[in-house]
């Protein structure tokens, strides 16, 4: 299980660096539709949505007693289902100003670098109990993966619409 999310935490992020870089800089920072962020401000706010996942993963956890990955299917259904629009919590907004795309790019790099040290230096069954997502109660390890995995698939997927 735990393979599988690494696997497919991994394959995301290049699909989303591969999509980005396709991204030319005019395009980067212009508005592709009436209601919509900018492909840079999608991945700034994937970046901000990701930013405390090492820290967070890193830090002491408790044993769970019950199923790992027991919320895997609930994440999934939430992030995929494209039909619903999200409203981002205002602390994972994206920045107003231009963004520069090897920046980006770079940021994203270094920033799963980390997650997934995070994930092989600690036991993936533990539940996190620094943070939780309103709804869902505390996440373990694995599940968190999920978590960014899913969100990630969900910004890469309006990213190729762009």
């Amino acid at each position: 299980m735990e393979k599988r999310a690494i696997d497919q935490y991994r394959y995301t992020i290049e699909l989303l660096l591969a999509v980005l870089d396709g991204f030319k800089p005019e395009q980067l920072n212009k508005v592709p539709f009436e209601g919509s962020w900018t492909p840079g401000q999608v991945t700034d706010h994937i970046m901000k949505a990701q930013a405390g996942t090492p820290d967070l993963l890193n830090r002491k956890a408790e044993p769970t007693n019950r199923e790992p990955g027991e919320k895997e299917a609930a994440i999934k259904k939430m992030f995929l289902d494209f039909n619903i629009k999200m409203k981002s919590p205002d602390f994972i907004l994206p920045s107003d100003k231009p963004l520069d795309k090897e920046q980006l790019m770079d940021g994203i790099k270094n920033q799963s670098k980390e997650i997934l040290n995070a994930m092989q230096a600690n036991d993936p069954t533990e539940v996190c109990t620094g943070f939780e997502i309103p709804g869902f109660g505390p996440f373990t390890r694995l599940e968190w993966l999920y978590f960014i995995t899913y969100h990630t698939q969900r910004h890469v997927w309006q990213l190729e619409r762009m």
